[in-house]
């Protein structure tokens, strides 16, 4: 595991997720404890080892802290790696909040399509290009002034960017919600846990700031 003074672009860092074991471990500033729900297990991932869910059962969640108020907060970002195994609708790769937080926000699959926001919300972006399945891709998003910029890139090809989606302007994230459910890695939450994800995902980080366009565009690299 790399500790977080690996990471260049480490201003902010709140969340740093390596998920190269079971543990799902937070190597961040915060060292927030995860607990793991299910068994889940490992698999190649693009750096090594990466943790694998089984669409049913398995997930991870983290304590509530206010620096993980995706969605919320007026600047923050978030990078990850994720490989799906199957092509069905509303697999969660994470979620912020609930809706007894009143505002939560997601990241998921809309069939292989990648969708982010808050949950039924007409400002919800939504990628123009497929993340095909059993193939490793990265996201990298933003967000800042109420909108949100987000980065696809396909891991076995150079990394090359497939789809971009800029400032897109976000509702109704002025809210000062608890947050009281945390962050959750692997499913979805809206009244109970939902939407698992079924595949492996890796090195999940987050700031509290937006990232510049370079950080942007560099954070598909863990050592950054």
């Amino acid at each position: 595991m790399l500790a977080p003074s690996g990471l260049r672009f480490s201003s902010g860092l709140v969340l740093a997720c390596p998920l190269s074991d079971t543990s799902c471990s937070d190597a961040g500033p915060l060292h927030l404890a995860p607990t793991v729900t299910g068994s889940p297990t490992t698999v190649d991932g693009p750096f090594g080892p990466s943790v694998s869910f089984d669409g049913s059962s398995q997930y991870v969640t983290y304590p509530a802290n206010e620096g993980l108020k995706m969605g919320v907060r007026p600047e923050w970002s978030f990078s990850a790696w994720f490989r799906a195994t199957d092509a069905a609708a509303n697999r969660y790769i994470v979620q912020v909040g609930s809706t007894s937080d009143f505002v939560f926000y997601a990241l998921h699959l809309t069939a292989t399509n990648l969708r982010i926001g808050q949950k039924g919300s007409a400002s919800d972006i939504v990628s123009t290009s497929a993340a095909a399945v059993n193939e490793w891709w990265h996201v990298a998003m933003r967000g800042y002034a109420l909108k949100v910029d987000s980065i696809l890139t396909r891991g076995s090809d150079g990394r090359r960017i497939v789809d971009r989606q800029a400032q897109t302007a976000q509702a109704g994230y002025t809210s000062s919600a608890a947050n009281g459910q945390g962050l959750i890695i692997g499913a979805g939450r809206v009244t109970s846990v939902s939407n698992h994800w079924l595949g492996a995902l890796s090195r999940v980080a987050m700031w509290n700031r937006s990232l510049n366009d370079a950080e942007l565009l560099a954070a598909s690299s863990w050592s950054m």
